[in-house]
């Protein structure tokens, strides 16, 4: 009998962690960006994107996120760049409507602090992205937020004439805020 509650504990010990999967509030959540372009700061949300975030912050090897922005939604407040940006020589929605960010691993900091690490692909180019964040409770919620820096000649944005630097710095910070519940 004792073995067999042995064998029984272990089992139960041996079933791993059910991921949550968190329902993301859209309306209080948001995905921006800023750059700078001669020499001043600019910044931008993507009005549309959707993610799926599956996980367990006390188990992390089991995450699965995946986030899909629609790159015409990008707004930035100013007419010329919300014309340019959905171009070729920028976004090219035409031949590339989406981006995706594909987390392949999900390391637990501390129990507020994480980084994924994933795969984000723009413009059919893909590369390898490190997001630190924090993982919060809030009244409504869970909230991330985090940002990191990509190079936004890694993925083609900004050809032509907006190829080099001195119009346009090629290192473009992302930030998330993401509530869910």
């Amino acid at each position: 009998m004792k073995k067999l509650l042995l064998v029984l504990a272990l089992l139960v010990l041996a079933v791993p962690a059910e991921a949550k999967v968190w329902k993301i509030d859209y309306a209080k959540s948001k995905l921006s960006f800023t750059g700078l372009q001669a020499g001043r700061p600019f910044g931008g949300v993507f009005g549309s994107w959707e993610g799926v975030l599956d996980f367990d912050p006390d188990h992390t090897e089991s995450a699965k996120i995946d986030v899909t922005i629609n790159m015409a939604s990008s707004a930035t407040g100013d007419k010329q760049r919300d014309e340019a940006l959905p171009q070729k020589d920028w976004f090219d929605v035409a031949a590339f409507p989406k981006a995706i960010y594909h987390v392949v691993k999900l390391e637990k900091v501390d129990d507020m602090h994480f980084e994924m690490k994933g795969q984000l692909t723009i413009k059919g180019k893909t590369h390898e992205v490190s997001l630190p964040f924090t993982f919060m409770p809030e009244t409504a919620g869970m909230r991330m937020k985090g940002e990191t820096d990509v190079d936004r000649s890694q993925f083609d944005i900004g050809m032509g004439e907006w190829a080099g630097e001195a119009l346009v710095a090629h290192k473009v910070t992302i930030d998330i805020d993401v509530l869910m519940n």
